[in-house]
């Protein structure tokens, strides 16, 4: 017997997607701004539920992404997910350097 199973719920809209109205839940839903203006140096604080997520980061102009004291090179107009960029449980602070937008995309999850 072959299984397949993850132990997680995932949110039916993902941070950095358009939400819809039918399905989404007005008591536990939540409705996430994932396009972010950076302006020299910018920290953005992300909420991460009990599923660790790696972020894919879309930016409309080359700049640098901040993690724990490791920084990444994020090229303009290229969807780039960083896979040392692993974020936990709780309120993750990433800081960007440059000047532009970054579209941050994730599926947070639940048990």
């Amino acid at each position: 017997i072959n299984i397949d199973a993850d132990p997680f719920k995932y949110e039916l809209n993902p941070y950095g997607e358009d939400w819809l109205w039918d399905p989404f839940d007005f008591v536990y839903g939540e409705i996430y701004d994932s396009t972010v203006a950076i302006s020299g140096t910018t920290v953005v604080p992300l909420t991460i539920k009990q599923m660790p997520v790696i972020p894919t980061f879309l930016p409309n102009a080359a700049m640098t992404v901040m993690h724990q004291g490791s920084t990444y090179n994020l090229p303009a107009n290229k969807e780039t997910k960083v896979y040392d960029i692993r974020l936990t449980e709780g309120v993750q602070n990433l800081t960007f350097v440059g000047n532009g937008s970054v579209k941050i995309s994730f599926t947070n999850g639940v048990l």
